[in-house]
């Protein structure tokens, strides 16, 4: 746009006009396109000035300097002087075009104030547009407050002060108090939509642009005072649900609240950098404040099951939001909305995971009262009142809050400065104080750890974290959770980790704290694990707080970028700083010495860990080192410590651990555990003989094994997954080779037959469909392995090892038979389409097996060891099926009798009766009831 040449100037000209039009046009979309015109022509003008004064045609005060190309007849030549005021211009015209539209107010304040703009901004325009900014803010954001004028009862709602700071100042010197007037904004453009208000919608995305353009260009303290400023909001009582609002008044209230929290993350954004404890202290009551509304907010949003906050996300698409059903109005069918089957005698509902309960109910500081108590110090059981209830009703997370993760899109970003409050408080667990007291002498709650750990855990798994393929770009659905990350995708990785090896391990601080609150409590309890005081809602704050730090050590850990040798000082640094948790100054320079030093550290916590999601928590974070150095050591620390938990008897405040969250943590104990020993398959084995062999055997429904409590009939899906995906993992190495180890390889085989045999043999007498799930889908990669690699092999060593050759045939035997029982059982069962999907597959590799037995026993000139007849067609049970019935299952009249070899000595199976007791559920577990 600024080059000399006149083609360019007629280019200049037409683009102005082009950015003019699209300001002045009515559409929002076309006022959009030229916001963000005018923030590409003002970052491409900031570039040509650094040019030139980088080349010298021009000094860093807009004079020419001397030489021929400083010098031309084009009068359209700017230099820095003009192009500052040209630049201001253009700002100045979209702040004005864009006043009554906050959709493109906010996109173009937010785009101007992205990082990577502002730094590359001269400082002439910077220190211009930081004055003009500053005054535009405080003559339009920002009133002076006076009791009697501010605070007013004449509109929808009354509106006072809260939330005002500034008198905890220890100043002598007298000022006048400002406040920023969310309430009154907000009730003006309710009482008259025609007056255009946009002030509430501007007044977030100003103050980010203003202080980011102040804080590079000027000094931060010129607008200290707003940290501490109060807003105009409605009375207290309002806020707690005292009163009875209109619909109109519930959701002007909403309105003010969800202002006033963005409000307040955006103020946290800024001075979480300040050096002043005093501000530190300050921004953490910012945070208190933050909480204290989101606790606020919930409940009113159930009252106004179609409110839609104000957009403050100006960058990101937010229409396919829709408003989060309370179920107030789900399940209702005849008298008292029964639910019919839902509400059936004994049927335990969908569990609530713990961290969606603490998102719904979180003990947070309320602006004119304390929690008291919440967070105590540690309390034997036997001290308690009513110690057999370990979960009163106040505890419970009450079913009609609001879970504020699906308004993310509704809530401004965090951005990664607000982490420096790690490098300044360290939490406490004592008991919280009332408001009035706490915010003289705040201190650093649990609440807000949660808080901020929740946020960083969410950026550093959208960041750092390996991804999954997916599917369709952009996916089908609405994700919430996708919102929100605008400044933090703006960001190279290894900044993003940078910035959380300098936190981590100030993070870990704070974890010791809470460990050593649970390693007191055990202590007072005697090391017993299912006391009441374990279970509180404060106790389940706190595991959520350990467990999200372990996640974001997890995915920092195993981020791929370490794989560089350019980040391998950021490594050693954080794993330095972990270790000295444990032994003071660290003096060895080695990554694999370092990551097993921090493993030992980490394990302290393995006693303190009482949740089974906090467990697979410290699994991930353990395996994530393993993976990082590969050292054996870690990876026996890693075994051990997951057979550890496979043999911890889970509790919870309302008893034994169960239900899908319980089976899926239980799988991922077992997968950590096979994936880290050294002989998987023996460990495999070692897993049916004495967990899964006494379970099948044992008929009571809850039975849970003595060795492994983790191992009952709801887990054993759970467990033939894992132990199946295994052998598929392991075996897929062992391939055979004239070069390889044949005996190696035969016990392998031997070993994944017997296996087979263990896990199919017991399910005559029950199953359920998980674990026929599991059977019909990981039987083909084994069976197909076996054709592959352990045929050849068998046909290399039978001469040798003929015994052994036919042992493993003979025990493959077993086990195919009754996958054909399966696989006939679930063609049948046509409402199982996709259990029946796996059928097909699986029978093709069966009958490959028969002839490929029975060709390797006649080049060994053992043919009268095979014996080939026809098996009956059964069902689950035992249960002869009827070949008519199978002919009318659509296979166009093929005979379901299929060949099986039966090996010598083994008896026919028209001879063989299935023992088909029926489970305590029944035939009904026959019908696949998970």
């Amino acid at each position: 746009i600024t080059d000399l040449d006149s083609n360019s100037s007629s280019l200049q000209n037409e683009i102005n006009i082009m950015m003019k039009k699209q300001l002045t046009a009515k559409s929002v979309v076309l006022k959009k396109k030229g916001v963000i015109a005018v923030v590409c022509t003002v970052r491409a003008m900031a570039k040509q000035m650094h040019a030139l004064e980088k080349s010298g045609v021009v000094n860093a005060r807009g004079k020419k300097s001397g030489g021929p190309s400083s010098s031309t007849g084009n009068n359209s030549t700017l230099y820095p002087n003009d192009m500052v005021r040209s630049v201001m211009k253009l700002i100045d015209s979209a702040i004005l075009e864009t006043r009554i539209c906050p959709e493109a107010a906010g996109l173009f304040m937010d785009e101007l104030a992205a990082p990577a703009l502002i730094s590359g901004l001269p400082l002439e325009i910077a220190r211009e547009c930081a004055a003009r900014f500053q005054n535009k803010f405080e003559a339009e954001f920002v009133e002076d407050y006076v009791k009697e004028k501010s605070e007013r009862k004449d509109m929808l709602l009354p509106i006072e002060r809260q939330f005002y700071l500034d008198d905890l100042s220890d100043e002598e010197e007298e000022s006048v108090d400002i406040i920023v007037p969310i309430a009154k904004w907000v009730l003006q453009g309710k009482e008259n939509p025609l007056s255009h208000r946009t002030e509430v919608h501007r007044v977030i995305p100003h103050f980010r642009l203003m202080s980011a353009i102040t804080s590079y260009a000027v000094n931060e303290e010129e607008i200290d005072a707003l940290l501490g400023c109060g807003v105009l909001m409605a009375p207290y009582s309002y806020l707690e649900g005292e009163e009875t609002l209109t619909q109109k008044e519930q959701e002007s209230l909403c309105d003010i609240i969800f202002f006033s929290i963005n409000w307040f993350r955006e103020v946290i954004n800024f001075f979480a950098l300040a050096d002043d404890l005093d501000n530190r202290k300050l921004v953490l009551l910012r945070v208190k404040n933050i909480i204290t509304l989101e606790n606020i907010v919930r409940k009113h949003l159930v009252l106004v099951s179609q409110y839609r906050p104000p957009a403050v996300l100006f960058s990101e698409n937010t229409s396919d939001w829709q408003p989060q059903s309370n179920g107030t109005d789900k399940g209702k069918k005849g008298k008292g909305g029964g639910g019919g089957k839902s509400s059936a005698k004994g049927k335990k509902k969908g569990k609530v995971s713990d961290e969606t309960a603490m998102n719904m109910s979180l003990p947070g500081t309320a602006a004119g009262g304390g929690q008291g108590g919440v967070a105590g110090g540690p309390v034997a059981s036997s001290t308690m009142i009513g110690g057999g209830n370990t979960t009163t009703k106040a505890d419970k997370a009450p079913a009609d809050k609001v879970d504020l993760s699906h308004y993310k899109p509704f809530f401004r970003e965090l951005d990664l400065s607000v982490f420096e409050l790690f490098n300044t408080f360290v939490v406490t667990t004592e008991n919280e104080e009332e408001y009035r007291i706490e915010r003289r002498s705040p201190k650093f709650r649990p609440g807000e750890l949660y808080f901020l750990l929740k946020d960083l855990a969410g950026k550093v798994d959208k960041k750092l974290a390996s991804k999954k393929k997916g599917g369709f770009p952009g996916g089908l659905r609405f994700s919430p959770a996708a919102f929100g990350h605008t400044n933090l995708m703006s960001m190279s990785e290894a900044s993003v980790a940078n910035k959380v090896a300098a936190v981590l391990p100030k993070i870990f601080a704070n974890l010791d704290v809470l460990k050593n609150y649970f390693a007191n409590i055990l202590r007072l309890n005697d090391g017993i694990i299912d006391c009441g005081n374990l279970y509180t809602l404060a106790c389940q704050q706190y595991f959520l707080c350990i467990k999200l730090g372990m996640d974001i050590a997890a995915a920092f850990f195993s981020w791929n970028g370490f794989q560089s040798s350019e980040n391998v000082d950021m490594l050693l640094t954080c794993l330095s700083a972990l270790v000295e948790r444990i032994q003071g100054s660290v003096e060895t320079a080695e990554v694999n010495q370092l990551a097993e030093k921090t493993v030992d550290y980490l394990l302290s916590f393995l006693d303190t860990n009482l949740q089974c999601e906090l467990a697979s928590s410290h699994l991930a974070l353990l395996d994530s080192l393993a993976k990082l150095t590969n050292s054996e050591y870690i990876k026996g620390k890693v075994s051990k410590t997951a057979a550890e938990y496979t043999k911890r008897n889970w509790q919870t405040g309302e008893g034994p651990d169960k239900g899908n969250v319980f089976n899926l943590q239980v799988a991922k104990y077992w997968t950590y555990y096979l994936d880290n020993t050294a002989d998987p398959l023996q460990a495999i084995l070692h897993l049916y003989d004495t967990g899964v062999q006494d379970v099948f055997q044992n008929k009571t429904k809850d039975y849970a094994n003595e060795t492994y409590p983790t191992i009952t009939r709801a887990t054993l899906g759970a467990i033939y997954q894992v132990a199946l995906q295994t052998i598929t993992g392991v075996i897929r190495h062992e391939t055979y080779g004239v070069t390889k180890d044949k005996d190696s390889l035969l016990r392998t085989l031997t070993h994944t037959t017997d296996i087979l045999l263990r896990a199919v043999n017991p399910l005559k007498t029950w199953r359920n469909r998980t674990i026929l799930k599991a059977v019909l889908k990981y039987s083909k990669p084994i069976l197909d392995h076996f054709l592959r690699h352990g045929m050849p092999l068998l046909d290399d060593c039978f001469r040798r090892k003929n015994l052994e050759c036919l042992n493993i045939i003979k025990t493959l035997q077993v086990s195919t038979r009754y996958m054909h029982v399966i696989c006939n059982s679930t063609k049948l069962d046509r409402g199982d389409i996709a259990l029946a999907n796996y059928v097909p597959l699986l029978k093709k590799s069966l009958e490959s097996t028969v002839y490929r037995v029975e060709a390797m026993l006649a080049a060994n000139n053992c043919a009268d060891a095979f014996w080939m007849g026809n098996l009956k067609n059964r069902d689950l049970e035992g249960e002869e099926i009827l070949s008519q019935s199978v002919v009318d299952n659509g296979d166009g009249g093929e005979e379901e009798e299929d060949d099986e070899p039966d090996a010598e000595g083994v008896e026919e199976e028209e001879e063989e009766e299935m023992d088909g007791e029926e489970g305590e559920d029944g035939p009904d577990s026959v019908k696949y009831d998970d």
